[in-house]
């Protein structure tokens, strides 16, 4: 059976957001909810990789998994937390706007933007080499707030 460079990828996510979910529940975390779509309506295009209770903080987690080793790997890899840009930044906040809404969440909850980064070994087998939780990663972005 043939593999897909893209069937690689989806199972290196899953076992970055399976490695970012222990993380998380060892740190305290509540994961109440993963792999959030919301579909193509408003404009809402995307995922909500893990949304968890930090206490009295409700948490959106943004999930950034590679593959460490190769030369050519190493040169041409962004850092896990790099691939945050200021536009999926925009596009958590206007999912998470909606997420909020949807559960009907009080305005006096804090909201967080967390990111946890995974490094997995190379190969098909890639065991994970380091985990890596930031909270407060990012702050909502005014104009994806503003347009919910």
């Amino acid at each position: 059976m043939a593999s897909t460079k893209g069937d690689g990828r989806a199972a290196s996510g899953r076992q970055g957001e399976e490695a970012a979910q222990e993380l998380l529940e060892r740190r305290g975390f509540r994961i109440v909810d993963t792999n959030i779509r919301f579909g193509k309506t408003r404009g809402l295009t995307g995922e909500l990789d893990i949304v968890a209770w930090d206490g009295p903080t409700l948490c959106f987690v943004e999930v950034k998994t590679r593959r460490t080793g190769g030369q050519a790997a190493a040169a041409a890899a962004v850092a896990p937390g790099e691939a945050v840009t200021p536009a999926k930044q925009r596009q958590i906040t206007r999912l998470a706007m909606a997420y909020a809404a949807r559960h009907e969440l009080s305005d006096d909850i804090p909201l967080r933007f967390d990111v946890v980064t995974v490094l997995l070994t190379p190969g098909d087998a890639g065991t994970v080499r380091r985990a890596d939780l930031y909270r407060g990663a990012f702050l909502a972005s005014d104009d994806a707030a503003a347009a919910e």
